[in-house]
Order: C-alpha cells, then sequence, then structure tokens
C-alpha cells in the first residue's frame, strides 16, 4: 500500500493521577495531514494505547474514508487486541473467557473502548494495524510520542493553577467570616479545621 496514509499515535500516562494523553500524527507521504492530542482520565497506560487508536480512527472515519491506511503503534497490547483478540472478545459478550460456564464473567479491562475501537475497525476495513518500535528514530512515533507528553504536562499545569486560584478563593472567603465576627489575625487558624472538614480533597496534604 506505498498510496497509504500513515498514522502514528501514542499516549503518555500518570499512574498517581490515573490521567493521561493521547496524540495523532497522520502522513501522507512526507506531509503532515493531521495532528491532534488530548487529555482524559483512564485506568492504566494501556488505557490510552486504544485511545490514542480511537482517535485516529474516529478522524480517518470521517476525513480519509475509503483510503487505505496503515495505523502504527508502539503498543503490543493494541496490535494483539485488534489482531486476535477483539472477535474473541466481542463474541464473548466482551468479558473474559473463562472455562467454568458457571463462573460470572467479568468484563475486560476497558471493554467501551475496545467496543468503540472493534466498530471503528469493522466501519473502516481498509485500516491495517501495524506494530511500531518506540524511541527508534521513527520521526512519525517520537511526534506523536512528544505531543502526548506535552498535551498530559500542559493538563497538569492547568489543573495545578485551577487548585491555586481554588485554595485563594477558599482563603479569601474564611478570611471575610474571620472578619465578620471581629477575629484578631494572629488568632486565625489555616487552614480551619471546619474548611479541612468540609473540602478534605483539598488540604489531604496538609
Amino acid at each position: 500500500m506505498s498510496d497509504a496514509l500513515q498514522a502514528f499515535v501514542d499516549r503518555s500516562f500518570d499512574a498517581g493521577a490515573r490521567s493521561g494523553g493521547w496524540a495523532v500524527v497522520v502522513l501522507d507521504g512526507d506531509r503532515r495531514l493531521h495532528v491532534a492530542s488530548g487529555t482524559g482520565e483512564g485506568l492504566s497506560n494501556n488505557s490510552f494505547e486504544v485511545l490514542a487508536a480511537i482517535q485516529a480512527l474516529v478522524w480517518l472515519d470521517a476525513a480519509a474514508k475509503g483510503r487505505p491506511v496503515i495505523l502504527r503503534t508502539d503498543s503490543f497490547h493494541v496490535v494483539e487486541g485488534c489482531h486476535r483478540w477483539r472477535a474473541i472478545w466481542r463474541g464473548n459478550g466482551w468479558s473474559r473467557i473463562n472455562p467454568n460456564p458457571r463462573a460470572r464473567r467479568r468484563k475486560i479491562p476497558d471493554a467501551i473502548l475496545w467496543r468503540q475501537l472493534d466498530a471503528l475497525l469493522t466501519r473502516n476495513p481498509v485500516v491495517a494495524i501495524e506494530w511500531c518500535k518506540g524511541h527508534s528514530g521513527v520521526l512519525g512515533n517520537e511526534s506523536a510520542d512528544a505531543m502526548a507528553a506535552e498535551a498530559l504536562a500542559h493538563a497538569k499545569l492547568l489543573a495545578s493553577a485551577v487548585e491555586r486560584v481554588a485554595d485563594i478563593c477558599l482563603k479569601t472567603q474564611f478570611e471575610k467570616q474571620m472578619d465578620r465576627i471581629h477575629l484578631p489575625v494572629d488568632e486565625r487558624l489555616w487552614p480551619h479545621p471546619a474548611y479541612v472538614a468540609r473540602y478534605q480533597h483539598r488540604f489531604s496534604s496538609v
């Protein structure tokens, strides 16, 4: 498929925050046809590997439908899932295979994402999923990797800024309440226990 578009996808993930980034780079020869990135919450690193592939296919389905595409990922999980497991998972109701027919079926991780990816691949049979070695100098893969990391880093900075603004607003509210009851400044405890109890998620590190 010498005339095929080349799509590269990658992800970044922060296990502590259960958040991550994804990125897509689509090339038509040497020309960048489409680039996109974003962030969100997810269960694992694999969640964002699958999400990145979905984001690529959503764009391809809308903007390049019918055009042969080689979608490259450095995720064995995505490649194996697409080539080997998705048909089995689909036939099994997107649940784990269990040799005991009486045992309760457990949904596969990221079942909703896999169902979306399966539907997109079924609708776009000219898209081929291939493995690409990560951090090996492949331009499309390196670009997607950098974009996903940058998206997550930017989201963290934005979240941190929002948290700081929220903390300032809380403290301002506290100071106004203390002014109303004329409590001397040297007797004002911040963060006040009542605020810690009400906004525990904000003061968990205090």
